[in-house]
């Protein structure tokens, strides 16, 4: 079965917390597994970047909710691809609180190797560009 691939990016509306980003993700967890949808959420000041995976009806709807969802601000969709294999298999919605950049393991290091330690299934090269020019312009990498 082929799997549906979304990807946008948006700003943050207005003031937000780990307390926000808990909830997002908590209530993320239950809609995404109930609707078989996996995906990665990254989050980096305000810049949103989300890659979402399942059912083609199935994550429409779900953007439509991000579209409408007032926490979002300007949502744009940057891919959409038709997948043969999940590229994150085992993520309903992922949320680890970090105290700040000084953490060494913020996140998780955003490159092929790590990614395909967390992932067994090889990433594209749109996911692996794109998650790429997330890092670049959050400024987690120079080059």
């Amino acid at each position: 079965m082929d799997i549906y691939s979304l990807i946008y990016v948006s700003s943050v509306s207005g003031l937000y917390s780990k307390d926000i980003f808990r909830e997002i993700a908590l209530s993320s967890q239950a809609y995404n597994s109930a609707h078989s949808i996996t995906g990665m959420l990254l989050v980096f000041n305000e810049t949103v970047m989300q890659f979402l995976e399942g059912s083609e009806p199935e994550v429409a709807v779900l953007y439509r909710k991000i579209e409408q969802d007032s926490r979002h601000k300007g949502p744009i969709v940057v891919s959409t691809c038709t997948l043969k294999a999940r590229e994150f298999p085992h993520w309903s919605m992922g949320f680890k609180e970090t105290p700040g950049l000084e953490d060494p393991n913020f996140i998780f290091r955003l490159d092929q190797n790590t990614l395909n330690l967390r992932f067994p299934v090889q990433i594209s090269r749109t996911t692996n560009a794109l998650l790429s020019s997330f890092k670049r312009s959050s400024g987690l990498a120079t080059a």
